[in-house]
């Protein structure tokens, strides 16, 4: 059986398995997410075992550079269609808002009770759609403003004051009847930021 030549890509030495031409299109694989992948080892978008997807061999072949901070876009949306002229090179986000459009959903603050628009991707991520704005985000901050708060606002101001004077927290949460946490956050200013 006759050894496999050794080539140089990128600075390593590899194995050449077949040389590829663009009238090969079939020979490669398709994975999972629908792209159809072939050996071109001495293409910069080659991965190590020396596969790239077709696209990017196409581009490449064609004179064409992508940076990696852009996409290349399949006009037709066909994964499968590597023709150049169904190929666009295009930014990230471009890109993404192709694919996934902003779709805006109206929401109620629970601060002020005013109906404002947002994103719906925002929404599923759980950490947005509550508040109009930051302002009404930081009235909502737990301390400042809580209707049910166990310590008033001269409280906090007594806490912080006994703590600088070296007060431990122990005997400061005893005093006022709350957890030892309660008086971390207080003095860290995690909580109860407004004064």
């Amino acid at each position: 059986m006759r050894a496999l030549p050794i080539v140089r890509v990128h600075g390593k030495f590899i194995r050449q398995r077949l040389s590829w031409t663009p009238e090969r299109w079939d020979e490669g694989y398709i994975d999972k997410r629908g792209y159809f992948w072939v050996y071109r080892p001495d293409c910069p978008r080659a991965y190590r075992n020396g596969y790239v997807k077709r696209y990017h061999a196409v581009l490449w072949l064609n004179g064409f550079s992508v940076p990696t901070d852009k996409d290349v876009h399949h006009k037709n949306k066909d994964r499968l269609d590597d023709r150049l002229e169904n190929l666009e090179v295009i930014d990230r986000s471009s890109h993404a808002k192709e694919h996934h459009p902003q779709v805006h959903v109206e929401r109620v603050c629970e601060m002020c009770r005013s109906s404002f628009l947002i994103r719906k991707w925002r929404i599923s991520s759980g950490k947005a759609g509550r508040f109009c704005s930051l302002g009404c985000y930081r009235k909502h901050i737990p301390g400042v403003n809580a209707p049910n708060a166990k310590l008033s606002l001269e409280e906090v101001r007594e806490i912080r004051r006994l703590h600088d004077s070296g007060v431990k927290q122990k005997e400061i949460a005893g005093r006022f009847g709350v957890n030892r946490c309660t008086i971390l956050r207080i003095t860290s200013r995690t909580c109860h930021v407004k004064e």
